[in-house]
């Protein structure tokens, strides 16, 4: 399979804290990888490291695809733009799939509605399905299900597996309830970080 990233003796540094410590990773093309951990052991910093947002102190961290989506914790959305526009200019994907997709996951009434009216779990949503849509080799998914109702999350569950139907492209999910994942399920590989202990890796 493609490989599409690489982490290899990977660590961050922190004024006045011990340096976070990362896993060697390779990601390949169709792998599916669950994040979990303590609080501050690094895990949305692992995210942003495989975005290419932030670089290792030491080790690297290679990016071998110009095609990542990434599902912050916090909606990322244009706040002046309709929901559906914050999709059709980010995305790729036709008015009709756009429009056919947010009503399966349950944002039909709010299709022309600005995003900055948008509910919490509206905007979540929205931005959940805006990484879904952009066809990319490696999703990215950080918490994306905090928030969300049972009925709305097992909607995104649904649409989200449609979305990628046929595509396999990697996922790597950080899930504050392992044992409910947004979209890693069967095969999925589960590497859990460890809080900082000491001053050296």
């Amino acid at each position: 399979m493609r490989q599409l990233a690489m982490v290899e003796g990977a660590s961050i540094s922190r004024l006045g804290s011990q340096p976070l410590c990362f896993p060697n990773l390779t990601i390949k093309k169709g792998d599916r990888i669950l994040l979990t951990g303590p609080s501050g052991c690094g895990k949305t910093t692992l995210l942003r490291m495989l975005a290419g947002l932030v670089a290792p102190n030491t080790g690297s961290a290679q990016i071998l695809t110009d095609h990542v989506s990434y599902v912050f914790q916090e909606p990322r959305l244009i706040p002046r733009l309709s929901a559906v526009n914050n999709l059709k200019v980010t995305t790729g994907a036709t008015s009709a799939t756009i429009k056919e997709m947010m009503q399966r996951i349950g944002l039909g009434a709010v299709i022309e509605r600005p995003a900055h009216a948008l509910s919490g779990g509206e905007a979540t949503r929205l931005n959940l399905l805006r990484a879904l849509l952009a066809q990319s080799d490696l999703i990215l998914i950080d918490e994306a299900g905090n928030g969300l109702d049972a009925d709305s999350l097992s909607k995104a569950q649904d649409v989200a597996h449609e979305c990628i139907e046929g595509r396999n492209p990697a996922i790597v999910e950080v899930a504050h309830h392992p044992q409910k994942p947004l979209l890693v399920g069967e095969g999925t590989q589960s590497i859990s970080l460890n809080a900082p202990k000491s001053s050296h890796c």
